[in-house]
């Protein structure tokens, strides 16, 4: 994602202090559970259904340039 946001926005993807992140996985432990089976890879998708299903959805890159607040280059 940082490679991509890099490209489209000229610099790093902000990202929240590793304190902040802890805090958060701490006091909601369903979120720390959460981030823990993202990181795992515990999980897999029909991107081809999920496209079928949602013939709008965007991925990082056309939703950085379409939909968020950031600044983009192109």
């Amino acid at each position: 994602m940082n490679r991509i946001f890099k490209e489209e926005v000229g610099h790093d993807m902000p990202m929240a202090p590793g304190i902040v992140a802890t805090f958060f996985k701490f006091i909601i432990p369903d979120m720390g559970k959460m981030f823990k089976w993202f990181e795992e890879g515990n999980y897999s998708y029909d991107i081809g259904f999920v496209k079928e299903e949602h013939p709008d959805l965007q991925d990082f890159r056309m939703w950085l340039r379409s939909n968020s607040k950031f600044e983009t280059k192109a």
